[in-house]
């Protein structure tokens, strides 16, 4: 084989290396951002069920009270 095609066999397959690799990057920083939305839903449910554990312990209290 020709050191030429040598030459071009090496960059095709780096090229290909580089578009596999960026490929996985972009899965990886998809994935990071479903964890960032995931992550801030779950803080979103976790405040809604707090709020509703305080306005029923302040009712159970005026309950209590009369």
């Amino acid at each position: 084989m020709e050191s030429t095609e040598v030459s071009r066999r090496a960059q095709e397959y780096f090229c290909d290396f580089i578009f596999l690799q960026n490929s996985f990057n972009h899965k990886e920083h998809l994935y990071s951002i479903l964890n960032h939305k995931e992550h801030k839903d779950f803080h979103k449910v976790h405040k809604v069920e707090d709020d509703f554990y305080k306005q029923s312990k302040s009712e159970r209290t005026i309950a209590s009270l009369r």
